[in-house]
């Protein structure tokens, strides 16, 4: 597990400060044939839409390390990404971003936090190793690069 104080964590960036070192991330991070990875564009336009909340770590050499994009809605918080560049998989970093995106959750007044995700996708085990309980499933929902269909599973966790 790493050590939190090696990772400068920053909250509610401005689109500017935060679309760089996401952008880096994700491609990066994102196997291209799922086509998870979102565009400039499409993160654009999450940052610009009310209730959506960012964070982001960088490296203590500067670089950027991962990052989650959520959106809050009455008493609910749906994280729509998550990555880690890959040179911090594996050392806990993911799990540090969850963390505190609970008690981020918790201080915009949310009671649950919600999370979908392509049913191989191998964060399945940190979220329920994190207390999320898969609610949902939806059959064929995403569609890969080459056309491929892949079901989603559906996760809450009580805050």
């Amino acid at each position: 597990m790493l050590e939190p104080n090696i990772f400068e964590f920053h909250d509610e960036l401005v689109a500017h400060d935060f679309l760089d070192p996401a952008m880096a991330v994700m491609a990066a991070a994102f196997d291209p044939a799922y086509g998870e990875a979102w565009t400039y564009m499409q993160t654009l336009s999450m940052l610009a839409t009310p209730l959506s909340h960012n964070q982001v770590a960088i490296a203590a050499d500067g670089s950027p390390a991962a990052f989650t994009i959520s959106r809050a809605v009455a008493d609910e918080e749906e994280l729509l990404l998550i990555a880690v560049h890959p040179n911090y998989q594996g050392l806990g970093l993911a799990q540090i971003l969850l963390s505190r995106l609970f008690t981020l959750s918790k201080s915009r007044s949310c009671k649950y936090l919600y999370i979908e995700v392509r049913h191989s996708n191998m964060a399945r085990h940190l979220y329920e190793k994190m207390h999320f309980i898969q609610i949902g499933e939806r059959k064929n929902y995403y569609t890969g690069k080459d056309g491929d269909l892949f079901d989603a599973l559906t996760y809450r966790r009580e805050l």
